[in-house]
């Protein structure tokens, strides 16, 4: 029995194609830094500038871990922030939303949209220039 291998139908090679650790779980990076900005906001002075800072260096990380269109990544949260428009036009619904969530999610898009603008430019150089 020793050498022979067993594979299921239909499966072969997904392993193989998987990305690696990094980019796989990158889509983490802003919870994460979120889940820090809860935590460090109501120790210092400027809770907002904690999201805000917190939302950048987030999406800065997330796209440097693993880049992507922003077209592609933006899908979602654009997607969210449709049902929410519409869900507020339904008759007696409530909806709020907190400070920090919309400062966070704003810096999480800065950051996205600047670190890619700076990969581009960063690609856009000749290889040799400083």
């Amino acid at each position: 029995m020793a050498g022979i291998t067993r594979t299921t139908p239909g499966v072969e090679g997904r392993a193989l194609s998987r990305l690696p650790w990094r980019q796989r779980n990158a889509w983490l990076i802003p919870g994460i830094a979120g889940g820090i900005a809860n935590l460090v906001a109501p120790m210092i002075g400027s809770p907002r500038a904690a999201w805000g800072l917190a939302g950048v260096i987030g999406g800065v990380l997330w796209q440097l871990a693993y880049r992507r269109d922003l077209v592609e990544r933006l899908t979602f949260p654009v997607a969210l922030v449709t049902v929410s428009g519409v869900m507020a036009l339904l008759p007696n619904a409530t909806f709020e939303m907190t400070d920090h969530g919309v400062v966070f999610g704003l810096g999480v898009l800065v950051g996205l949209v600047w670190t890619e603008h700076w990969s581009r430019w960063r690609d856009r150089r000749p290889r040799g220039a400083a």
